[in-house]
């Protein structure tokens, strides 16, 4: 068996509609609505009719950032790899500001080689949610 080092990216989430600029804290696993509900942007979309004015969240695009850090001892696997699951269906991923990975199924779940996308100290994940 070979060793593996295994960093869990759920916490520490900001999200953001494309066209703002305000970053807001974000659940990870989880969804766009259930985050702005958290940041009281949104009225409960499951009490009364609430939900049809909450349409415009699904017309918009969103983005999810997570900052994380790693050490060099990553850098000994033979293998760096991304695994998501369950991104909505149309998304873009970016390592440090380069394009990793487009998805276009939700139930899929991906893997992403990143070996020479990946760095030393500060990365930057970018999901750009369609």
């Amino acid at each position: 068996m070979r060793n593996k080092i295994v960093k869990n990216l759920n916490q520490g989430w900001d999200f953001k509609n494309s066209s703002d600029t305000e970053w807001l804290k974000a659940d990870v696993p989880g969804c766009v609505h259930t985050d702005l509900l958290l940041n009281n942007k949104i009225s409960d979309p499951f009490k009364g009719l609430n939900e049809i004015d909450l349409q415009w969240v699904s017309d918009k695009n969103w983005i999810y950032r997570k900052r994380f850090s790693v050490d060099d001892d990553i850098f000994k696997m033979e293998f760096i790899i991304l695994r998501f699951q369950g991104l909505d269906t149309y998304s873009t991923i970016f390592l440090n500001g380069n394009e990793i990975l487009k998805t276009e199924n939700m139930f899929h779940p991906w893997e992403v080689h990143v070996k020479e996308h990946i760095r030393i100290g500060e990365n930057d994940l970018i999901i750009e949610f369609e």
